[in-house]
This record gives structure tokens, sequence and C-alpha cells, in this order.
């Protein structure tokens, strides 16, 4: 068993921390007390387990609307057994009198603080109820924006098809056509191969024909040239 001197300084004077420490206190099975001094700090003595002891300095390390702690000094030391209960050391009539009235003074101040700060939470939500009505009505046009953009998608999808489908077409008239061009420069190119045929077979002729006309001319000239011979005394 330890025993722990603790001052507590802050906003914790007229507060109702002197009240938050005997709960604590007493839910924690401890002994000692707690007081308010004229320094404006809250004074404790508590004796118990220690770790009993460093779980109540965590808690009563208060910071929330209306009460403040700003330090707490410990002193160490062993238990005395002196306590049987926790509680709290009033001072005289007419002090705790004005601390109750303080205390009603600020919770008061701390409800029309808590009343403000309502007031503002609720304009804060009838704005973002504005700017989601905003919203909304943005994201419905962008919604209409999406369903036009997607209209014309789908109707430069159709002409494309459509395009494709002629080009197809085209290309399949120009193959029928390319065919039919194809047969008739095959049919050309026969045609051709057998008129060199047919000419180089005539030139022969033509070469045999001159030949035998010559051979003939010659005959001729020379019966002629006989001819004449014998005609001369």
């Amino acid at each position: 068993m330890q025993r722990a001197t603790i001052i507590v300084s802050g906003d914790v004077y007229e507060m109702g921390y002197r009240a938050t420490v005997l709960r604590l206190g007493q839910k924690a099975g401890i002994t000692g007390y707690v007081e308010n001094r004229p320094d404006l700090t809250v004074h404790m003595v508590c004796e118990g387990d220690r770790n009993v002891l460093d779980a109540l300095l965590k808690a009563i390390d208060i910071h929330e609307i209306g009460m403040d702690v700003e330090n707490i000094d410990v002193e160490w030391s062993e238990a005395t057994g002196e306590f049987e209960h926790f509680t709290v050391k009033f001072g005289d009539l007419a002090s705790e009198m004005f601390y109750g009235f303080a205390i009603f003074e600020t919770a008061r101040k701390c409800l029309q603080k808590g009343i403000e700060e309502t007031k503002k939470v609720g304009e804060n939500v009838e704005r973002n109820i504005e700017e989601t009505g905003t919203v909304h009505e943005e994201t419905r046009k962008v919604g209409e924006k999406v369903e036009q953009n997607i209209g014309e998608t789908r109707k430069v999808h159709e002409e494309t098809r459509a395009f494709r489908e002629d080009t197809v077409e085209c290309f399949d008239r120009l193959d029928d056509k390319y065919h039919m061009i194809s047969d008739v420069l095959v049919s050309m190119n026969s045609n051709m191969d057998r008129w060199q045929k047919e000419s180089q077979a005539t030139r022969e002729q033509l070469t045999q024909s001159t030949t035998a006309l010559t051979r003939l001319a010659g005959s001729i000239e020379r019966l002629i040239e006989d001819h004449i011979n014998k005609e001369e005394p």
C-alpha cells in the first residue's frame, strides 16, 4: 500500500472537479480525501495499491468543456492506513455555498456554450444540405451529359458500321472488276503470243517467197541474155 499526495492545477476550481475525483476514487476503492484550496488548486491524499493509484492519476487528468487539467504534482510515501473511506473535505458553509453558486454559473456558461455550438452545428448541417442539393443537381446534369454522350457515341458507332459495310461492298465490287480486267489482260496476252507466232510464220513465208522470186528473176535474166547472144551474127 502507498500514499499519493496530489496537487492538481488548471481550470479545476469551482468546476465540479472535486465531485468527479470523489466518484473516481470511490469507484477505484481507495481511501483518503479531496479538497479545494484557496490557491485555486485541488488537493488530494490517496492510499491504495500502486497500480490502482497510477490508474487514478490517468483518470483525473481531465480535458473537457469547463474542466481542463494543466498540471498534476505527485508525492509518494508509505500508506498510514488512517482513512476508512475516500471523502470530500468541505470548507466553511459560506465558502461551500459560494462554490455551489460558482459551479451553477459555470454549468450555465457551459450549457450556453453547448447551445451555441449546437446552433453552429445546425447551421453547418443546413449548409451541407444545401451543398448536397447543389451537388445532386450537378450530378444530375453530369448524368444527362453522360446519357447524351452515350447517344452520340451510339450514333457514331452506327455510322461507322454503315461506313464499314459500304467499304466492304466497294472492295467486293473492285475485286469483281479486278478479276474481269485480269481476265481481259490474260486474254490479250494470249492473243499477243498467238499474233507473234503468226507474224513469225508470215515473215518466214515472205522470206521464202522473196528468195523464190529472186531466183526466178535471175533465171529470166539469164534466158534473155542467152537469147540475145544467139541472135547476134
